[in-house]
C-alpha cells in the first residue's frame, strides 16, 4: 500500500456482481450501482432496492462478523426508518 487509506483488498462491481449472483441467485442479473466508498467499506446498491457493503481492509471483515452475530440479537429492539426518494 502507498498510502495508509489505499484498500487492502478491492471489490470490482463486476466481482460484486458475481459474488451476489453466485450467493444470491433470486437477484440475478444483479444491476450494480456504485453507492460509496469509505476507509473500511466499498457499498454498492444492487437492483435499485438493496445495499451489499464489501471489505476494502482486514478490520472491516472483523467488523461485518461481529454486526453479523449482533443484528439478530439486536433485530427486535431496533426501529427501521425508510427514506424515500421523491
Amino acid at each position: 500500500m502507498a498510502n495508509s487509506w489505499d484498500p487492502e483488498y478491492v471489490v470490482s462491481k463486476e466481482k460484486a456482481k458475481e459474488l451476489i449472483e453466485v450467493q444470491f441467485p433470486e437477484l440475478a442479473p444483479a444491476k450494480i450501482a456504485d453507492l460509496g466508498k469509505g476507509y473500511d467499506k466499498t457499498v454498492y446498491l444492487v437492483n435499485a432496492r438493496f445495499v451489499f457493503r464489501f471489505p476494502r481492509r482486514k478490520i472491516a471483515v472483523d467488523l461485518l462478523n461481529t454486526e453479523g452475530r449482533l443484528l439478530p440479537v439486536l433485530a427486535g429492539t431496533l426501529l427501521l426508518s425508510l427514506f424515500c426518494r421523491a
